[in-house]
């Protein structure tokens, strides 16, 4: 509506803002619970509150909006909302007819509803039908908690030890997992850490600032797709005569539990020209460590990187492959402290190109890849090399004592003494799961259904390695949760909880009712025994507010003159008693100790109820015949 009233040179800047708010709110509703889940979130005060409270700003703003006072109670407010803005795009439809170029109003909707999906909504949405690239191209491996990680072609002695520091660039001391970690008690040590440790800067900021041509066209740009051993084997001899290269890879962590590399772009410069190379790492799995790990650890080529931190650990898991003298743009924009570290920044600052993220979370598994993923995944390398050094030229012209390209070579370093290692099973991690810190709440479960979490938790780690899927894909955490909470017993009723159910529950429904019902019966086995004893309860120091007129079985046994013995005494009692009777060839006798006033006392002379306040004496009925037990007793009847 704010739009219609801005000149039509500014419509497309005012859009752009109004959908970019609009996809905010949107995904903020998306976020919301729903049905039981909303229900059971409702129950806690801090909840309602806040929801109610955001309820009537909400409606303060719309009463603004409207020129009308709304009632929040009133059912039909939504229905007036509707009413109001069905014809706002009635009147933006009417206005936009009217221009000779009216605005592509699909491009901007295309664009709202990518920026209101959720991560994990958008890279479901791009997942392809496809079969397992482990079995189309027999990739095997190994997600087993305790067994050591062994990169390929490893000739190395596997160390005891976590070495969790190693692990992240650190110092070499040697960790151990304490208690509440599962995982593998040795480890194989960065296979070039020494060679790596030991080398000294050699990068150089070019003389004369350097010059990015940004105007040629990106769309007659060709890049060679490397698929087959012999495309591959050509590569690797020109990559061994350049003296850097440009390097980035395209992951699919989804449909894996360690995640699995499915696409490796590099670019180099052959005579004064960019050329760029997508290795498809799927089809030449078995064949890229043969090939290409020895250029990777060649300390007289550069390799040039962005935000590798990721990049280093799936070299070395997938290919064995260990990176020696790399330059990390990513390290670099931090030293310079620039707005942004993404490569999307550094491509707008240095070449003005827009880069397009469209594909960031897309399915890389699929083959053949479409040409618009191939475009985008050739842009992220194609203008590194020339990023690279158009930063070293400005750091070395940094005016900050504190910026210097020695600094950038010792943190690109440090990026290539990561160390890959298996994740280690955490037993209390099940716990992260209780608290949203999106919301800042915590799901109160009680102590079984904490049990049974914990066991659920369990299993679906141990179903996501088995089966090569990642955990989210077997059971995300609010399913988690969902079960936890009503503990099914039938498939009907894990059917309904979980809509849509995920295959991997589907296929397992029996053996997760089979290990919900166990942990319940261990609750109820160490439940302690009831008693048919009654122990008195502990005397409050302060009263606890209103009482209840109406007596508990405690007070009535109290006021009958019954003594209550501790449960230790009567477990002692009824044991020796039942020794006696064992020793008479009779059943034992269960009774409760009574005072000696009480002793003669019989059942079938009173009613159940007549009890009043005194100890010593016997009350008139209370069971609605006093009266005519009376008149039955002076003749009258």
């Amino acid at each position: 509506y704010v739009s219609l009233t801005f000149k039509m040179e500014d419509d497309e800047a005012t859009l752009s803002k109004l959908l970019s708010a609009l996809a905010v709110g949107a995904r903020a509703v998306h976020s919301l619970p729903l049905g039981e889940d909303f229900d059971y979130q409702a129950s806690f005060p801090d909840f309602r509150s806040t929801t109610r409270s955001t309820e009537s700003d909400l409606i303060h703003v719309l009463s603004l909006g409207l020129n009308q006072d709304l009632d929040q109670d009133d059912p039909a407010i939504w229905n007036t909302c509707a009413d109001v803005c069905d014809w706002l795009i009635e009147q933006a439809e009417i206005y936009l007819a009217d221009e000779d170029e009216p605005l592509e109003l699909n491009h901007w909707s295309n664009i709202a509803r990518q920026q209101a999906q959720s991560a994990y909504g958008r890279m479901l949405e791009g997942l392809v039908e496809m079969e397992k690239p482990q079995s189309t191209y027999n990739i095997v491996v190994d997600n087993d908690r305790t067994t050591p990680f062994l990169p390929q072609g490893s000739s190395e002695s596997l160390q005891p030890g976590r070495a969790n520091d190693t692990r992240y660039g650190g110092s070499p001391d040697v960790s151990f997992l304490g208690d509440g970690f599962i995982g593998p008690t040795h480890f194989a040590p960065h296979r070039r850490r020494d060679e790596i440790s030991a080398l000294k800067c050699t990068l150089e900021a070019p003389r004369n600032k350097p010059k990015l041509d940004a105007k040629q066209d990106l769309s007659k740009t060709n890049h060679t797709w490397v698929s087959t051993t012999a495309s591959l084997g050509k590569l690797a001899k020109k990559l061994k005569l350049v003296s850097k290269m440009a390097v980035d890879l395209e992951a699919h962590s989804y449909r894996s539990c360690a995640g699995m590399v499915c696409l490796m772009q590099i670019s180099i410069v052959e005579n004064g020209t960019v050329q760029d190379y997508l290795v498809d790492t799927l089809a030449l799995w078995h064949d890229i460590h043969s090939h290409l790990a020895e250029i990777f650890a060649d300390p007289k080529i550069l390799k040039v990187m962005h935000g590798a931190d990721s990049d280093i650990c799936w070299l070395q898991r997938d290919f064995g492959i260990y990176v020696v003298q790399l330059l990390d743009t990513g390290r670099a924009s931090r030293l310079l402290k620039l707005p942004s570290f993404g490569l999307g920044y550094l491509l707008k600052r240095y070449v003005d190109f827009d880069a397009d993220k469209t594909h960031q979370l897309s399915d890389w598994r699929q083959r053949p890849l479409p040409d618009d993923m191939k475009f985008y995944a050739m842009m992220d390398t194609h203008y590194l090399l020339g990023i690279s050094e158009h930063m070293l030229w400005d750091i070395e012209h940094h005016p900050s004592n504190e910026v210097t390209v020695e600094k950038v070579f010792k943190a690109s370093r440090q990026v290539s003494l990561i160390r890959y290692d298996k994740e280690v099973f955490r037993v209390n991690g099940y716990k992260s799961l209780m608290y949203n810190n999106k919301r800042k709440s915590r799901t109160e479960l009680s102590d079984s259904q904490e049990r049974v979490l914990m066991s659920l938790y369990d299993w679906r780690d141990s179903c996501a390695r088995e089966c090569d899927e990642s955990s989210h894909y077997v059971c995300q955490n609010r399913f988690l949760i969902r079960l936890a909470l009503a503990c099914p017993t039938t498939v009907s009723s894990l059917q309904s909880l979980l809509n849509p159910m995920p295959p991997l529950v589907l296929r397992f429904a029996q053996d997760i009712l089979e290990q919900i019902k166990e942990v319940m019966n261990q609750e109820v086995s160490t439940r302690p025994a009831s008693s048919a004893f009654f122990k008195p309860a502990e005397q409050e120091e302060e009263p606890r507010g209103l009482l209840s007129p109406v007596l508990g079985t405690e007070a009535l046994y109290r006021q009958a003159g019954w003594m209550t013995p501790s449960v230790q005494d009567a477990v002692q009692d009824s044991t020796e008693d039942e020794e006696a009777a064992a020793e008479a060839g009779q059943k034992p006798k269960y009774l409760l100790l009574v005072d000696g006033e009480n002793e003669q006392y019989k059942t079938s002379g009173h009613t159940s109820h007549s009890l009043t306040m005194g100890r010593s004496t016997r009350g008139k009925a209370t069971d609605g015949t006093g009266t005519a037990n009376e008149l039955s007793a002076s003749g009258e009847i």
